[in-house]
């Protein structure tokens, strides 16, 4: 959610009515400023929409990880349909101009459905193939890894950017010799939360938290989604919701804060 500043930051600097003056020491009794409702509501729309507009300076890459293993498709049509809810809604979303979107899909290996590109230029994708095998740990280190050099590769030239994941499967990882990928993994997710990443695991009939739990994903931006395509799309959306608050929340804080 976009944090606003305080009524003391945003108080309007001190200016002359009459023989009465509202700051300064030895001045005359300062007038009483009433803060009316409508004026916090105006302070916090004028903060939400420079938040918005704030993406000239700040980025968010964001990538959505979509399992395509055989057992998704006993949601036919499904995963693809909410990975373009996905996209829609972020494309039109307050925080548009901030984010930067790639689209990522897995089985026993990892195909990137789209690349990294900024989200008001995104069509609808179209359908992907499906495969056996689940690279989950992998793929997550994978997109990590890369996600991690991007943010660095931007920071470096002075941007302000972050990176949010979100990951949809089904399934556990299949990979053998089974944990191979977990050190990479684990590596990948220190330097990402160092970096301020937004981390989201979404457990398609299988808990949320335990799969968090086994990316070293934070439990607290976990969901655990019924097998039900209906339940899945509203997912797509609820994540959706969660990266444009993120996104705002971030180029918010990137803003030259208001001092008295």
């Amino acid at each position: 959610m976009t944090s606003i500043a305080s009524s003391d930051e945003l108080k309007p600097a001190a200016r002359k009515r009459g023989p009465a003056q509202l700051d300064g020491p030895g001045s005359s009794p300062r007038r009483r400023v009433r803060w009316g409702a409508g004026f916090i509501y105006n302070l916090w729309v004028n903060a939400r929409g420079r938040a918005a507009e704030g993406a000239g300076s700040a980025k968010v890459f964001t990538t959505l990880v979509m399992d395509r293993s055989h057992s998704m498709t006993r949601f036919p049509g499904v995963p693809l349909r909410a990975i373009n809810s996905y996209l829609q809604q972020l494309a039109g979303s307050e925080a548009r101009k901030a984010i930067e979107v790639s689209v990522v899909v897995f089985d026993h290996a990892m195909d990137i459905l789209l690349p990294m590109q900024p989200v008001s230029r995104v069509a609808s994708l179209s359908q992907y193939p499906h495969g056996n095998g689940t690279r989950l740990h992998g793929t997550v280190a994978d997109v990590l890894e890369r996600s991690v050099l991007r943010v660095l590769d931007a920071q470096s030239r002075g941007l302000a950017v972050t990176g949010s994941v979100a990951v949809f499967t089904d399934g556990e990882d299949t990979s053998m010799p089974a944990g191979k990928h977990l050190p990479r993994l684990r590596r990948a997710v220190i330097e990402a939360s160092d970096l301020g990443f937004q981390l989201i695991s979404v457990g398609i009939g299988i808990d949320g938290q335990a799969l968090a739990q086994q990316l070293w994903f934070p439990p607290g931006l976990a969901q655990t989604v019924d097998p039900d395509g209906v339940e899945i799309l509203k997912a797509a959306a609820d994540v959706s919701q969660m990266v444009e608050d993120f996104s705002i929340g971030f180029t918010h804080d990137q803003l030259p804060k208001v001092r008295e």
